[in-house]
């Protein structure tokens, strides 16, 4: 869940981001390079105590906790705006749903 009605208004208004699905080993170092690069984040991670969170929340990308299979959190995340979408959790099966799902929205 997002927090903030001010994050999720700009949230709605950011253009050419990268979605992030998944902080565990995959997620994590791709985030770090996105964001070294200036590329804008948004990270949609199911453990809302992944160790990685407040790094992410240090270095300005927005959070968003849940399943990013869950079409509604891809839609919270602004995928029909953004430029990548990164399914990058442990599990093959839902990498594919995440991918699917974002491309039914676009």
């Amino acid at each position: 869940m997002l927090h903030g009605r001010w994050s999720l208004w700009r949230l709605r208004r950011l253009k050419n981001h990268a979605i992030v699905c998944g902080l565990g080993e995959n997620g994590w170092p791709v985030l770090k390079a996105l964001v070294s690069k200036g590329i804008p984040v948004v990270v949609i991670e199911q453990d809302h105590l992944n160790a990685h969170l407040g790094w992410v929340r240090n270095n300005s990308a927005y959070i968003l906790i849940g399943n990013a299979k869950d079409m509604h959190n891809l839609v919270q995340a602004n995928v029909v705006q953004a430029k990548y979408l990164l399914a990058l959790t442990d599990n093959d099966t839902a990498n594919c749903e995440i991918i699917y799902q974002g491309w039914q929205l676009k």
